[in-house]
């Protein structure tokens, strides 16, 4: 038997049956239908105990409806459908008015902090009173199920009127999980609960001779039923209850027997190791009752139930997460999401303990396939998705990659992906620095970038690395320079031997304050700590070639070159356009670097705020003002891929053939 399946908006059905009274199947089905619905579930409780209603009896007090007048119940729906067929309620009340008419709304245990999204419902039996014993009669659900239909038709009039009830319910959309309370025995209702409602069965039975035995029997008989039909059967749950604290040698005997008998009538070995122990409050209260303790055996035990619930009807991480992936992979953005939703609540319940962690995406789906990563992003529920998971894996770096891809499918909702980001509490600072890095570097928004930097810096504020960032970002975007300069020094003084803050802090007080010697004092340790980083090498060459210092600096920049290979590619263009001008100035042979430099402009490559104005400078007195014009023109379209256009205006630009840098040498020499 198929369990009905989330993403179209059906619930499953799970019978809670007993072979006789008195072992708490009552309070089994109120306490786990009370600990899923905390979780945010929407919950209804059927009381199909026609003959001996028990939850139908609980207390007034313990509803949250405002109208408490006497509520009719499920002989009075199937009565009524029975009798007025298809104009009956059953087929044409909406859901709302359904639940209005035939359910009361439960109150949810103070121990249990709800979410706003749960509720518990309850439908009755009936409207208990003098006039329920002569409604059951005339409804003779035992006469209806032996009325059969003409051939070839197998259904009785009441089979097809029980699945014609839980058809509309469990399609309604108005619930996300049905629980029975069964009616006890081998009474035609117990076999209703039992076959023909039920998509799963918990079944409780203590562990006395007449419990065991007759439990065998059902088991057996249902077995039978269902294998006559040639229908699969999910192996039901067994519940042992009550078990007393006491008298270990007697309860170990008496389940080495239930665990034989119950084998015996399954066909396979059961899993007996769900227990509720005794408790005097069971027998006391009627109403639902979860001990707040997380250590308290009671509340242990109804967690277990639950749980085992959940792994017998297939709503575990295992089975969801190929489905989820599945939807995705076929584009059903929207079956996708009402899965993740569900799923989403089932990762942690509200007031219990040791709940399951939502990381799953992370490894398994997001960390692991890219592909299925670029095919949510493109989904019209992409931002739902997206957000979703981002509100529920806080702090783990993947939502960083998560992220940005989300930027680069689709910009526009990504601005309101940011915003959900920027209300998450505890995001980890890594994580908010680096994407503001990607906001800034790729997205080109500014606002939205600050803010990270601004939240990285507060949960991080002795980063030497979050601080040199954020002082970049307010030298080359915002232009603050007393406030860039503020956290240049910030950022040296939490970590003295940061090579990229001094190297970067050492660029700024020569393009900004045109403080070279200070500038100078930064450089040297940079490079001394980083000797081989091309960037810092190639700044430092830049830096000695606008002092004058030609043959210096060249020296540098062929050594940036040599050591290119860790760098990104606008560095190579970078160090290209620089080893072209220096070696102007020095009188040398430059063609080749002029020719790998517009091979880094055909190309294409992210560009950045870099300044060449004292290199420049320092060209403007020593170039024929033809070729200094063409360095400023080169200098523009390095910096603004707009400008490019200016550049054929030159012949000697028109005329150059691009060379590929793999083959130029340090020194500018051709090798092939």
């Amino acid at each position: 038997m198929t369990i009905p399946n989330i993403s179209d908006g059906s619930a499953p059905v799970i019978t809670f049956y007993s072979y006789k009274g008195g072992v708490g199947r009552s309070m089994a089905v109120l306490n786990t239908g009370a600990l899923i619905a905390s979780r945010g579930f929407r919950v209804l409780i059927i009381d199909f105990d026609l003959e001996a209603p028990g939850l139908s009896h609980l207390s007034v007090k313990n509803f949250a409806a405002d109208d408490l007048s006497p509520r009719v119940g499920v002989a009075e729906l199937l009565h009524d459908a029975v009798c007025r067929q298809g104009e009956a309620d059953l087929f044409t009340l909406s859901p709302a008015d359904l639940a209005t008419r035939y359910t009361f709304p439960y109150k949810l245990p103070t121990s249990l902090r709800k979410s706003k999204e749960a509720s518990l419902s309850i439908m009755p039996s009936g409207c208990l009173g003098n006039g329920y014993t002569t409604l059951l009669e005339k409804l003779d659900l035992k006469g209806l199920y032996e009325d059969f239909g003409n051939p070839p038709v197998p259904r009785s009039v009441g089979q097809s009127l029980i699945l014609a009830f839980k058809a509309v319910l469990t399609r309604s959309g108005a619930y996300d999980y049905i629980l029975i309370d069964s009616r006890t025995g081998h009474s035609e209702v117990a076999g209703v609960c039992t076959r023909d409602l039920a998509d799963h069965r918990m079944v409780l039975s203590g562990l006395n001779t007449q419990n065991v035995t007759g439990t065998a029997e059902f088991l057996t008989n249902l077995r039978n039923t269902f294998e006559q039909a040639k229908i699969s059967l999910r192996t039901p749950d067994i519940i042992l209850s009550p078990i007393p604290s006491s008298e270990e040698d007697l309860i170990s005997r008496r389940l080495k027997t239930a665990a034989d008998e119950f084998k015996t009538a399954l066909g396979t070995k059961p899993v007996l190791n769900l227990f509720i122990p005794y408790h005097p409050r069971l027998a006391l209260t009627e109403q639902a009752y979860v001990p707040p303790l997380p250590t308290s055996p009671l509340r242990q035990a109804y967690l277990a139930i639950e749980t085992r619930l959940f792994k017998s009807i297939g709503h575990t991480d295992e089975a969801f997460q190929p489905r989820f992936t599945e939807f995705i992979e076929n584009g059903k953005g929207d079956a996708a999401l009402k899965l993740l939703q569900h799923w989403v609540k089932l990762q942690g319940t509200p007031g219990v303990p040791d709940s399951q962690k939502f990381s799953f995406f992370y490894y398994d789906v997001f960390g692991q396939k890219k592909d299925i990563c670029k095919k949510v992003y493109h989904l019209p529920e992409a931002l739902e998705i997206l957000t979703l998971i981002a509100q529920k894996s806080r702090g783990l770096y993947k939502l960083a990659e998560i992220a940005q891809d989300f930027h680069t499918a689709d910009p526009i909702k990504a601005v309101a992906f940011d915003k959900v980001l920027l209300k998450l509490p505890s995001l980890d600072s890594d994580f908010l620095g680096n994407y503001a890095n990607f906001l800034t570097d790729i997205c080109k928004d500014h606002d939205a970038a600050e803010a990270f930097y601004k939240l990285a810096l507060e949960a991080d504020p002795k980063s030497a690395n979050k601080l040199g960032n954020y002082a970049n970002f307010l030298a080359d975007i915002r232009k603050d320079d007393d406030l860039a300069e503020t956290f240049y020094r910030r950022a040296i003084e939490v970590d003295p031997a940061h090579a990229n803050n001094l190297g970067n802090y050492a660029t700024f007080l020569t393009n900004i304050r045109r403080d070279h010697d200070a500038a100078e004092t930064f450089y040297k340790p940079a490079l001394e700590i980083d000797p081989k980083s091309a960037v810092k090498l190639g700044n430092y060459g830049q830096f000695l070639i606008g002092r004058g210092k030609v043959a210096e600096g060249l020296g540098y920049l062929r050594s940036a070159w040599v050591h290119r290979d860790g760098a990104d590619k606008m560095d190579h263009a970078e160090l290209a356009y620089s080893l072209w001008l220096g070696t102007c100035l020095a009188g040398e042979e430059e063609s080749a670097w002029e020719r790998v430099f517009k091979h880094f402009i055909e190309a294409g490559f992210n560009r950045s705020p870099w300044n060449f104005d004292a290199m420049l400078r320092a060209a403007e007195d020593k170039l024929e003002p033809e070729d200094f014009k063409h360095a400023q023109t080169l200098a523009a379209a390095f910096l603004d891929e707009a400008k490019l256009p200016a550049l054929e205006k030159f012949p000697r630009w028109k005329q150059l053939q691009p060379l590929d840098p793999r083959f130029v040498n340090p020194d500018g020499s051709i090798s092939r």
